[in-house]
């Protein structure tokens, strides 16, 4: 089955997002990588939730929400809840000014 024109630009399209998207791994190892395409965004904050394993990646995706603009932070938080994530944080500030989180069970 041949696919139409609008379709094989939509699949070409979002192979492009997949190889400028920035490494799944540097971000959960505290690298605050932020691409400023908005689609390369929506789909960086997809990949994210989707490899979050419970306990490991929670606080972490906590802390680089801060870098992301309000509304990708938002969907963020959508996404973990929407996936069905059960916690509570609270916001504790550092004394250099930084932001941390404690995770309560």
């Amino acid at each position: 089955m041949a696919l139409s024109v609008p379709a094989q630009q939509r699949s070409l399209s979002v192979l492009k997002l997949q190889e400028q998207i920035p490494s799944i791994d540097k971000i959960f190892a505290g690298e605050n990588i932020v691409p400023k395409d908005i689609g390369l965004r929506y789909a960086l904050v997809s990949a994210l939730v989707s490899h979050c394993e419970q306990s490991k990646h929670y606080d972490r995706l906590l802390q680089y929400s801060f870098e992301l603009p309000k509304e990708f932070a938002v969907l963020l938080a959508q996404l973990l809840v929407s996936k069905n994530v059960t916690m509570t944080t609270a916001a504790q500030p550092l004394v250099n000014g930084e932001r941390s989180f404690r995770t309560c069970f």
